[in-house]
């Protein structure tokens, strides 16, 4: 989000079924997750790194153990 120039207050991100969605007035994005995320509010979370002017998002995933991750 390097040309934001609005306030960090007026970006929201917000998990929907499961997709992502990140808005703010410049930009949007909604990005549908492979897996369902974790219904803890804790295993989320999203932080403003004003240096780089990017938003970090984390969120935590339902996922069955299959071979590849265990």
């Amino acid at each position: 989000m390097p040309d934001e120039v609005g306030s960090v207050k007026e970006i929201e991100a917000d998990i929907v079924n499961r997709r992502l969605v990140v808005s703010s007035p410049k930009y949007f994005l909604d990005v549908y997750l492979p897996q369902p995320p974790k219904e803890n509010q804790d295993s989320h979370a999203a932080k403003w790194d004003s240096d780089k002017k990017q938003l970090i998002v984390q969120v935590k995933l339902e996922r069955e153990l299959d071979y590849v991750n265990f």
